[in-house]
C-alpha cells in the first residue's frame, strides 16, 4: 500500500503521526510525507533560507528514520491560499 500524509508545517507530520506512519512502513508499505510549507518563518533569529534549510534538512532526516520519501512543496509560511496556485 502507498501512505500519503500531508502536513501544512515542517513537523507537523512527525508530531502527529509518525508512530502511525513507522509501523506501516516497518510492515513493508510505501510512505510520502508531503510538506506544503517551507518554515521561513519558524525562527526570530535567523533569516528566512537559513531557517528554511534547516526545517527541510529536518524533515529529511525524519524522513530516513522511517524510510519515507519527502515531497516538499516549499510553500512560504503564511503564504498559502485556497487558490489554484497552492
Amino acid at each position: 500500500m502507498k501512505i500519503l500524509a500531508i502536513g501544512a508545517h515542517p513537523d507537523d507530520v512527525e508530531f502527529l503521526c509518525a508512530g502511525t506512519l513507522a509501523l506501516y512502513a516497518a510492515q513493508g508499505h510505501e510512505i510520502f510525507i508531503a510538506i506544503a510549507t517551507n518554515g521561513n518563518v519558524g525562527s526570530p533569529t535567523l533569516e528566512k533560507n537559513e531557517i528554511s534549510a534547516i526545517r527541510k534538512k529536518e524533515s529529511l532526516e525524519a524522513c530516513k528514520l522511517i524510510n519515507a520519501k519527502l515531497i516538499w512543496m516549499n510553500f512560504d509560511d503564511e503564504w498559502l491560499f485556497d487558490n489554484k496556485e497552492t
